[in-house]
């Protein structure tokens, strides 16, 4: 709470029109989180217009989180905060880049969900309005070996609880980020006995384990060990999802950049996508820029009609809503218009082992499309 006391106090002086988001996902860090910030405007009577509270909705959080995310953020507007739950437009949801585009999807070295899901959407609504803010994050040491490594070369954290960061020109608090899992627990015992905050369901989520974490079902960057381990409890509930989720993970994630990359053949790394070329007889020049993809338009098609078969599944046995309201039509629109418009424009080789199209370097600069 004093962290959130000194850097709201220190910020405030420099920028009096300072405003202070706390980025909240449900699970147990940024409950915390959301806790010791409200404790700490009522404690040291902060300002509550300088305070929002935000969730982003991917729309692949486990059902159980997001129901104890909703009726948290509930609790928090009652309380007379500000809350907003953000949404990504449809046509950066994570089936119409992956499947749709043929993107595949996301893996370790391109996470490209994190900011089309939750940081773009967050950051667009908060530009709307005249004033600077500051995230305050449940991050903390000890989750990954990744996210310490990022911690410790993006902030000025010390041993007293003190953190203020900066990640790619956003400012961040993070007031729990000495604290252990321990900690955690301790902090969520003790609201939750006192009966303030809607908490009591948080141990059961968790099933009584420190080391589980949670992150969207469909999270094919993680190991995802939330969804073996409901599986191993519940196996006729969640083994459908494991399955699609195992798939999507070990046959549609592409970790060799070779397979969905750009190519500018007159540059470096090329000489073994020119040989491939060579051996196909593909007439490519020097200067063509080439796009290459994993998935074919077939299997798009294919991975789509498994998504609808899974969706189906768990609406009518567990009535369950795995996927937003009208992504199957977008993501099947999607696919027709790629293929309709690489066909037509002569760009378009189709190979066993993916698609390949053909530019030339005028041709791409002129049609404006994202690299």
């Amino acid at each position: 709470m004093e962290t959130i006391y000194n850097e709201y106090t220190r910020l405030k002086k420099i920028n009096s029109k300072q405003k202070f988001v706390v980025s909240f996902s449900g699970g147990k860090d940024s409950t915390v989180t959301a806790i010791a910030t409200i404790e700490a405007i009522e404690k040291y009577n902060l300002e509550k217009d300088d305070f929002f509270f935000v969730y982003a909705d991917t729309g692949y959080e486990m059902i159980n989180l997001h129901r104890q995310a909703i009726e948290f953020l509930e609790h928090v507007k009652n309380l007379g905060f500000s809350i907003k739950v953000v949404k990504h437009d449809l046509k950066n949801d994570l089936f119409v880049k992956a499947i749709g585009q043929g993107k595949g999807f996301p893996q370790s070295m391109l996470r490209w969900c994190v900011p089309d899901l939750k940081l773009n959407p967050i950051n667009k609504f908060f530009k709307q309005f005249d004033y600077d803010y500051v995230f305050i994050v449940g991050l903390r040491f000890g989750e990954s070996v990744t996210r310490d490594r990022k911690i410790k070369e993006e902030n000025s954290c010390d041993t007293q609880n003190e953190c203020f960061v900066t990640f790619d020109n956003e400012q961040r608090i993070l007031p729990i980020v000495q604290w252990k899992s321990c900690n955690i627990w301790d902090f969520i015992q003790f609201y939750d006995q006192a009966a303030k905050y809607p908490i009591q369901n948080l141990r059961k989520i968790y099933l009584e384990r420190e080391e589980l974490r949670y992150g969207c079902w469909t999270c094919t960057v993680a190991t995802n060990s939330t969804l073996k381990t409901f599986n191993s409890i519940n196996p006729q509930k969640y083994s459908k999802l494991l399955e699609f989720y195992n798939m999507i993970k070990n046959k549609y994630t592409f970790r060799d950049k070779n397979r969905n990359a750009w190519f500018y053949i007159a540059g470096e790394h090329t000489d073994q996508f020119k040989k491939y070329a060579k051996t196909r007889k593909w007439n490519i020049k020097s200067g063509d820029v080439i796009r290459a993809f994993k998935l074919t338009f077939e299997e798009r098609r294919k991975l789509l009609q498994k998504a609808k078969e899974l969706s189906d599944f768990y609406q009518k046995n567990f009535n369950l809503t795995l996927f937003v309201d009208g992504l199957f039509d977008f993501v099947e629109q999607r696919i027709n218009e790629l293929e309709n418009e690489y066909i037509k424009n002569g760009m378009l080789m189709e190979t066993k082992r993916g698609l390949i199209k053909v530019y030339t370097f005028d041709e791409l600069l002129s049609s404006g499309i994202d690299l």
